[in-house]
């Protein structure tokens, strides 16, 4: 109901505001519909009665208002003209391809006649539809293309339309619409709404063969049609330029809640069923102007005119939007009882003046327009809407050039109430699209003319003809005259000369005004030069002016004279004029001033504006000068160094005359900021902490402003490299650039982890092995390895053990190593402690194999037998105490020493001793690779630094040694630290 009211109250604002005013431009057109005789022509009447039957329908049409006629001339891939492309209509003479006789054009025709009568014509062409029921095919003229070339069809129902999507059947339309436009003498060509059919049809093959890539099959029917659009257009424009190129689709372009996509509507929808991208011709600018046919009623569900209409205009993209309305449906009773309503297509056309991109409409059909059944709304356009004549909307971007101004209107009384114009024509171009094809008469009761405004439009003549008679409303009256001309794309010239029939009409001056100079004094000027005069009898040589008072006359004073000017003309008929004239003090006074001041800040940044005007003098020959100052003297302002503030110095005369000096002050501040900090302790978490230059800040402060956006530290994440204290630089600027560093102290709590790794057996059968040394087939076959941390209190370290081979777990702090086979196994730990700090170290295993004898349950031992000598025997596990006992050793003879060597080959990278120590500490180290960067340091339990010992290059396989004075050293446990670029390794100290 509320949507209802407001399309209510929409009309009753659309009657109010838009019922008397007309507009000057405006589309107003109709469409002849020939297609199965619709409007025209009946095939069974003579040439002769055709032609008189057009001549009656174009008549009518002018009567009306008309002013551009929509003429079918290919409905279904035939021809209403003289064509050898395609057979002529059936609709002519009942036989599609036979000639009248006598024979006629009846395109031809129908253009001189609509062009006499001051009317456009467009050629109305269906560009696709080939056969509207294929059942009729047979009575088809050879040539026709149906069966020329059936492979060009696709099918829906009885409908045959050409297959858009074949790049022949595109350069056949061309082909057509080119030959229709050389041969004729057209003023546009028009599509109408039948694109792909509103149905199920199959063009498989079309798109297998000419898909161009476009993977969606909508939208390449759309791209075919957009195609066939875009190619009308530049072909038009190459031969012939002047040409107009439009389309009538259906109304909806597409049904959507979002106006960025279409309308709030339910209809059919070309975007969607027809595959016609309507918008994009519009945004493209391929198409002139788009004539949606929106054949609906104003409130109607679902395809409401009010909803539809306002979206064209919103999605016009520069070009015009033309309103199809359907006057078919008016008073029709299958219709509804809005179409019996005689206001809705007036309505109509007062929604459509009410938008800007709405440039004027065009009625279905013809007949609808003559009939005496539609409650008389073509009544309402002759007489109200179209009533005044309308020049049709210009397409400035096909031209925007107005042709020169015709000349020598000429005005004389015909009889007491008709007054005949003549004039001398416009020059002539050689362009055909600057060519002049009518002129536009503008008759007022005053000699000032406005031709923007409609209601002095009086005619538009037909054709280009030099002469008009006006039948004048009122014989007591004076009428004036001008004339405009109009080319082909209707731009309209400057207006000619003003005319009357009477004395000389003067266009006075408004009032002037006259400067005095210094002395306040000033000679009439000659004004007579700035007046206009329009005679009919007499050219502007021939008048002759006085002027009172005369020109170079003194006056002075301030004050206002009246000034007369009269004209007289070659028969002595006379006309004058009086405009005043006010005398005008224009001297502003004169004073001087500096252009420019330093001035320092006070606190809080302001500043204090002097006094410039106290002793200021200046000059004025007229009168006394007044100085004031802006802002005054004593003002604080608020400002910041480098700000400057600019002081307006003001003299004023007595006559209001001024003259300005301004005075800059440069505020000037360089004072830094005062920076104070703390103290900031923080504790590592994940290894890592991150302290921000506002946790430093302790109440900084700035004379003007600080700029907190400033503060930076020169480091703010701090690791486990970073224990104990850190001195960092705050620094900060004020807002003016002004920049101050301070040192601050950052404590990081955390630790290194100090790892150890203890080897130990349960099984403690003597071998006569190192601890980290197993023998399979005799003793311990597996080693505990603990892991411990020295710097944490227990519980707080994670351990990740690494290689994974024999290991019965590779985390916690315990794991037991049981190998398979002999060899030379490194474990290494990584120990993090609760801080996140990870610190690694390794241990070595040798596993030798002395099992022997066929079943491999005897043990093969090494048996000294003196002088040196040994030889490898192979006992029982029994006899082996007592051979080891003696000398002996397990295994091949030999094997003591590549163990020993293990050992040296296992060395640790950190190492240092005495360990514990007591009045000496040597700390020394080797890499098996060179580096760049290594640093060397001593820390506490508590992972603060105590000591930096070396940073720099080493070479590889070369040993470091660094003495330490243990002297300073309180404490009881310390960690040395190695840091390489790519690990840490730690080495636990203590002190006896």
């Amino acid at each position: 109901m509320r949507k209802h009211l407001l399309t209510v109250l929409l009309l009753c604002l659309l009657h109010v505001g838009v019922q008397a005013q007309a507009p000057k431009r405006e589309f107003r057109g109709a469409w002849i519909a020939t297609y199965a005789n619709i409007d025209w022509p009946n095939r069974s009447q003579t040439p002769a009665q055709q032609q008189a039957a057009l001549i009656s329908i174009l008549n009518h049409h002018q009567a009306t208002g008309i002013n551009a006629i929509f003429l079918q001339v290919r409905s279904q891939s035939d021809a209403l003209y003289l064509s050898n492309l395609e057979p002529i209509s059936a609709d002519l003479n009942g036989v599609q391809g036979r000639p009248s006789s006598p024979a006629w054009d009846p395109l031809r025709f129908a253009l001189e006649e609509s062009h006499k009568r001051g009317m456009e014509l467009h050629a109305w062409i269906n560009p696709y539809r080939a056969i509207a029921n294929v059942n009729g095919l047979s009575a088809f003229a050879e040539n026709h293309v149906a069966k020329q070339h059936p492979d060009w069809l696709i099918a829906s129902g009885t409908l045959r339309t050409l297959d858009p999507g074949l790049p022949q059947v595109r350069d056949h339309i061309l082909t057509v619409i080119a030959d229709i436009v050389e041969r004729y003498d057209l003023d546009g060509i028009h599509f109408d709404d039948y694109f792909y059919p509103n149905a199920a049809f199959n063009d498989d093959a079309t798109y297998n063969a000419y898909s161009r890539g476009i993977a969606d099959r909508a939208d390449w029917r759309r791209d075919n049609v957009n195609l066939l659009i875009q190619r009308v257009h530049d072909t038009i424009e190459v031969l012939k330029p002047w040409v107009k190129f439009g389309v009538s689709p259906s109304g909806i372009y597409r049904n959507s809640t979002n106006p960025a996509i279409g309308t709030n509507t339910s209809g059919l929808q070309h975007y969607v069923s027809l595959y016609a991208d309507s918008r994009k011709w519009l945004q493209e600018g391929w198409v002139d102007y788009l004539a949606p046919q929106v054949y609906w009623f104003i409130g109607q569900g679902g395809a409401n005119y009010s909803v539809i209409v306002p979206w064209w205009n919103n999605n016009a993209y520069g070009r015009h939007i033309y309103i199809g309305l359907a006057g078919y449906k008016v008073n029709d009773p299958a219709q509804g009882a809005n179409w019996a309503n005689p206001s809705q297509i007036p309505n109509q056309v007062r929604l459509n003046r009410s938008l800007p991109n709405v440039y004027g409409q065009a009625i279905y059909n013809t007949s609808s327009l003559r009939s005496t059944t539609k409650l008389g709304f073509r009544d309402s356009l002759r007489t109200n809407f179209y009533a005044k004549p309308a020049l049709l909307p210009n397409m400035p971007w096909r031209d925007n050039t107005p042709p020169p101004a015709p000349a020598g209107l000429v005005a004389s009384r015909f009889s007491p109430d008709s007054v005949s114009l003549a004039w001398s024509p416009a020059p002539a171009s050689s362009a055909e699209v600057d060519k002049v094809v009518r002129y536009v008469v503008y008759r007022s009761e005053s000699p000032a003319f406005d031709i923007t405004n409609a209601e002095q439009l009086l005619a538009i003549t037909p054709t280009a003809t030099n002469s008009f008679r006006d039948k004048v409303p009122d014989a007591a009256k004076t009428y004036y005259y001008v004339v405009t001309a109009v080319d082909r794309f209707h731009n309209e010239s400057a207006p000619s000369n003003v005319t009357d029939y009477t004395a000389p009409v003067l266009a006075c001056l408004a009032p002037q005004t006259l400067a005095l100079s210094a002395s306040c004094a000033a000679q009439v000027p000659d004004y007579t030069s700035l007046i206009s005069v329009t005679d009919d009898v007499s050219a502007d040589s021939a008048i002759t002016w006085q002027q009172s008072p005369a020109a170079g006359t003194l006056v002075s004073g301030v004050g206002t004279f009246s000034v007369t000017i009269t004209a007289t003309d070659a028969s002595g008929k006379s006309a004058s004029c009086t405009f005043s004239v006010e005398k005008q003090d224009v001297t502003a006074p004169t004073f001087m001033l500096a252009v420019a001041q330093n001035v320092s800040l006070q606190s809080n940044c302001e500043l204090v504006v002097p006094d410039f005007i106290t002793g200021l003098t200046g000059t004025d020959n007229c009168g006394q000068i007044t100085f004031t100052q802006s802002p005054e003297a004593g003002t604080v302002l608020a400002s910041g160094h480098g700000q400057k503030h600019v002081v307006t110095i003001t003299a004023q005369d007595g006559n209001g005359n001024f003259s300005e000096r301004t005075v800059t002050l440069n505020a000037l501040d360089t004072t830094p900021p005062t920076l104070f900090t703390q103290h900031i302790t923080r504790t590592l978490r994940n290894g890592t902490v991150t302290i921000t230059a506002a946790e430093v800040n302790n109440g900084s402060y700035d004379n003007c402003a600080l700029d907190e956006a400033s503060f930076t530290l020169s480091q703010s994440t701090f690791t486990c490299a970073n224990l104990g204290e850190n001195t960092v630089t705050f620094t900060a600027m004020d807002e003016n650039g002004n920049q101050a560093s301070v040192s601050a102290t950052i404590t990081i709590v955390g630790a290194i982890p100090a790892p150890a790794i203890a080897v130990s057996r349960q099984d403690q059968t003597y071998t006569g092995l190192p601890a980290n040394t197993i023998a399979l087939g005799y003793g311990a076959q597996s080693l505990t390895l603990t892991a411990t941390n020295g710097t944490s209190a227990p519980g707080l370290t994670t351990y990740t053990w690494t290689s994974a081979a024999g290991l019965s777990t590779t985390t916690g702090g315990t794991t037991v190593f049981t190998p398979s086979a002999a060899g030379t196994y490194t474990f290494t730990v990584q120990a993090t402690n609760e801080y996140g700090c990870s610190e690694t170290t390794q241990v070595t295993v040798e596993v030798i194999d002395v099992r022997c004898g066929n079943k491999g349950d005897k043990v093969q031992v090494c048996h000294a037998t003196g002088n040196n000598g040994a030889n490898v025997l192979c006992i029982a596990p029994a006899a082996v105490p007592a051979h080891l006992k003696n000398g002996g050793s397990l295994g091949t003879c030999g094997l003591a020493a590549s163990q020993t060597q293990a050992a040296v080959a296992v060395a640790p990278v950190l190492t240092a001793f005495p360990n514990p120590f007591e009045d000496q500490l040597t700390v020394s180290f080797t890499l098996d690779t060179p580096e760049q960067n290594v640093s060397l340091e001593l820390f506490d339990l508590y992972g603060q630094k105590v000591q930096h010992v070396y940073t720099g290059s080493v070479e590889a396989n070369r040993t470091y040694s660094f003495q330490l004075d243990p002297h300073p050293l309180s404490g009881k446990f310390y960690f040395v630290r190695l840091v390489t670029p790519t690990k840490v390794h730690t080495f636990k100290l203590s002190r006896k």
